[in-house]
């Protein structure tokens, strides 16, 4: 009877995550959050700057370029959106594995760590690419 009782507890340690596992996690959630809060704030600056340079002749002389950035600046702010969703989701997730260790709940929280990992990688990449093709436009047009 103590043997099973043994393979019962080892059986809920291998359904469940472990308390360190769960706050790196956490960790790393709320790294995310901070990352896109800071993206945010990076794009709505973009978006002012483009403003501004709309109020000069330069802004004027190249609309179709200009556009082009502030679709990106919107599409950006549409990734940053999705993925704050995900995060959200990949929370209540992790939350409810603690609740109820289900394996079937640790396959997907691992499933949705790893898709939010690659989305906030690409993202982080796109945005860096963006920002730095625009200072580059701005400063070959000024």
């Amino acid at each position: 009877m103590n043997k099973l009782a043994g393979t019962e507890t080892d059986q809920y340690k291998h359904n469940c995550m472990s308390q360190d596992k769960v706050e790196q996690i956490q960790y790393e959630i709320d790294t995310w959050k901070r990352l896109l809060t800071f993206m945010m704030d990076e794009n709505i600056w973009l978006k002012n700057r483009l403003v501004e340079i709309l109020k000069k002749e330069l802004g004027r002389a190249n609309l179709t370029s200009i556009e082009a950035f502030h679709n990106s600046f919107i599409r950006e702010d549409d990734m940053i959106s999705v993925l704050r969703n995900d995060i959200s989701e990949f929370s209540k997730i992790l939350k409810s594995e603690q609740i109820i260790p289900e394996s079937a709940l640790i396959a997907e929280a691992d499933n949705k760590l790893e898709n939010i990992r690659r989305h906030i990688s690409l993202l982080e990449k796109d945005f860096s690419r963006l920002k730095l093709d625009f200072n580059k436009y701005l400063l070959q047009h000024v």
